[in-house]
């Protein structure tokens, strides 16, 4: 039978997760919160239309077919998709993505009625600088004639889900888990008088912005301000312990030979929990950080801001004056993005971490990437569930996670060469992104069955940080003999690391397919090697002997590795890193140099990879991307297997800074490998 897209988790469960959660997962918004419909990730959007520069409407309605939609609507009031919608290099990068996914963009404002013919105007313009093809754009990019607000004057009544109406957008946008953040900066402008001012962080991985993300400083932050004199710096003498102080620098009095990120570094370790710059009068302001190119970590988790141009700031107080009491805060505010899947779906967009336009095209992609799923998913198939909206913290003592036996295998139809492939279905979310745990973990599922001694990994991934809507299909079909008994139990286990009793909702089915003609079916998977600490002592492995039967006609070396954690070495998580097996003494190498690569990891949308999550997503990974399945690596060794195979297995590193591979070395708190990996007899 076949299953849509988006029918795996319960939405009971969710929905009960969100209640648990209250809202926005209990981040302490509830204050800020308009009054908001009840909208949340995967639920069916009403029908919705847009009024369009030009004329005519874009519609979305569930009862008809359309293409996967984004969303921007933009806040008049949000410094951060100002610099998004505005600076060309940003704006670039919204065309830059590969491949160019079919899906449709929307383009508005929530109160600036202008805008977004003015931002027609400037995609149109990076549209011909870079070359683009302007007949695919045009025929994906849509601009509203008019704004949130005056679309939902227009229609302000309608609850009908099956009649269009042009009010939806607004609700969306007001729900909570569409909600966006707005960041400012409070403080006492007279006694008892205390102004706001919106302000712009800096980029994550060069400053710690105030946000949601796996490194963020707390909300709020409290600290006197003061005017630091931008005439000693860069250069000058350190500028001692500022702990609980706000030092604000003037940009139009640091000296032209010092940059804005100089001058952050300059107060790295000063203790300050954060750093303000002002901008010049009339002048635009800009990130800090985002002249920076490479991957660049300042190792110090400061935050940095900046804020447009203001008197009553710039005549402020100066060192030594005790300052004025100020709050660094954020607090949540209508939301400006979503997307809606093929099949009318509700998904959140993740965290616009920085303030680039490829946020959105990354949306695009992974609608792309559902949508691809969905008609993989459509395919006959023979599916045995296996866990339904398991929910981690529910379940999970230790590190152990949820065990079911597989009394429903269907053994006859395992047994069958009518079914060529077995695939490993995979949904993996919360109720949404503010209720998903923030950091990445290593989630595995394992088989025991009767008479063997140790568990066999049948599929890993890894989960994302803090993105809710993971759906993948893992092609598992080398591991099919291991499906031999319904006595054979499955544990689901790895993302409840004590004492983190993460809330993750996982759903699993396995998936039997006729496959293609020419397709093999295996008769045996052979455990080979499994990983482990990668110290000095990590290739002190024996060689595994196996049997080839005279009727065998293709052997697979099957395997699925990722690298963790941060040594001294580098190793292991963003360290290249080569695996060597070598079948009688004949070498096949699994090689992953993606840790090589800032942005590897986006490369993996259209594969799978949750975008946009809260933290370095973007980041290439030795063998694995945060919120994606683990694929494994299958390498055909039939022409030298003859009629027994003497396997051995060693790794090395990759050392950048001399071009060379290096056997491990780490003496202790080392990085570590997560290995399986069979040898497969068809």
């Amino acid at each position: 039978m076949a299953r849509s897209c988006a029918a795996l988790l319960p939405i009971a469960v969710l929905m009960a997760q969100r209640a648990a959660a209250g809202p926005c997962g209990g981040l302490g918004c509830a204050g800020d919160m308009p009054d908001a419909d009840v909208f949340f990730e995967r639920m069916q959007v009403p029908a919705f239309e847009v009024p369009l520069l030009g004329g005519g409407s874009y519609v979305v309605d569930p009862a008809f077919p359309h293409k996967p939609v984004v969303v921007l609507a933009r806040r008049s009031d949000d410094l951060f998709t100002e610099f998004m919608t505005t600076d060309p290099a940003g704006v670039d990068t919204f065309f830059q993505i590969t491949p160019k996914p079919d899906v449709d963009f929307i383009f508005l404002s929530h109160d600036n009625a202008s805008w977004t013919a003015a931002f027609r105007n400037v995609l149109d313009a990076r549209i011909k600088a870079l070359g683009e093809d302007p007949a695919y754009w045009n025929s994906h990019l849509f601009y509203a004639s008019a704004t949130v607000q005056e679309m939902e004057a227009m229609d302000p009544t309608n609850r009908d889900p099956a009649v269009p109406s042009s009010n939806v957008i607004a609700r969306v946008m007001r729900a909570p888990p569409f909600l966006s953040i707005q960041k400012l900066l409070l403080f006492e402008a007279a006694p008892g008088v205390v102004a706001n001012v919106s302000r712009l962080d800096g980029l994550f991985q060069f400053t710690n912005p105030q946000d949601l993300t796996n490194h963020a400083p707390a909300n709020p932050l409290n600290g006197s301000l003061f005017v630091y004199n931008a005439s000693s710096l860069c250069g000058g003498p350190a500028p001692g312990d500022l702990t609980g102080q706000f030092p604000l620098i003037l940009l139009e009095d640091v000296p032209s030979s010092c940059s804005i990120e100089q001058v952050f570094e300059y107060f790295q370790n000063s203790n300050a929990p954060g750093i303000l710059f002002m901008g010049r009068e009339g002048q635009e302001i800009r990130p800090v950080g985002i002249t920076v190119t490479g991957n660049v970590v300042t190792g110090s988790y400061t935050m940095g801001t900046t804020l447009p141009y203001n008197r009553a700031l710039a005549n402020g107080p100066a060192a030594g004056s005790g300052g004025v009491k100020a709050v660094l805060k954020y607090h949540f505010a209508a939301g400006q993005y979503f997307g809606v899947t093929r099949d009318s779906r509700l998904l959140q967009i993740g965290s616009p971490i920085n303030p680039y336009l490829d946020t959105v095209s990354f949306q695009g992609q992974y609608l792309q990437y559902l949508s691809n799923l969905g008609d993989r998913l459509r395919a006959p198939a023979v599916v045995v569930p296996v866990f339904e909206g398991v929910v981690g913290s529910n379940v999970t003592t230790g590190s152990t996670g949820a065990v079911r036996t597989l009394s429903n295998l269907p053994l006859a139809l395992f047994a069958s060469s009518l079914f060529k492939r077995l695939e490993i279905e995979i949904e993996f979310g919360c109720a949404s992104d503010f209720e998903c745990p923030v950091w990445d973990r290593i989630v595995t599922v394992q088989m025991t069955c009767p008479g063997q001694v140790q568990p066999l990994e049948i599929v890993r991934w890894i989960s994302p940080y803090r993105k809710s809507a993971g759906h993948w299909v893992v092609d598992v079909s080398p591991l099919r003999p291991l499906f031999n008994s319904t006595a054979c139990s499955v544990a689901l286990s790895g993302f409840s690391f004590s004492p983190y009793h993460e809330p993750w909702v996982t759903s699993l089915s396995l998936r039997l397919l006729q496959g293609e003609a020419s397709d093999l079916v295996p008769k045996a998977a052979v455990p080979l090697f499994s990983g482990g600490t990668y110290d000095v002592g990590y290739n002190n492995r024996s060689a595994v002997t196996v049997p080839i039967p005279a009727d065998t006609v293709r052997v697979e070396l099957y395997s699925v590795i990722t690298g963790h954690g941060s040594d001294a070495d580098g190793c292991c998580e963003f360290e290249a890193m080569r695996h060597t097996f070598a079948v009688n003494r004949q070498e096949f190498n699994v090689t992953f140099m993606a840790p090589l690569d800032m942005y590897g990891c986006t490369k993996n949308v259209t594969d799978g990879t949750e975008p946009n999550g809260f933290g370095a997503w973007w980041f290439g990974r030795n063998g694995w991307c945060n919120g994606n399945r683990v694929k494994p690596t299958v390498l055909d060794v039939t022409s030298v297997a003859g009629s027994s195979a003497v396997v051995t297995y060693s790794s090395q590193r990759y050392e950048q800074a001399t071009n060379t591979w290096r056997n491990p070395t780490c003496k202790q708190a080392c990085g570590n490998v997560v290995m399986s990996s069979y040898l497969v007899l068809y």
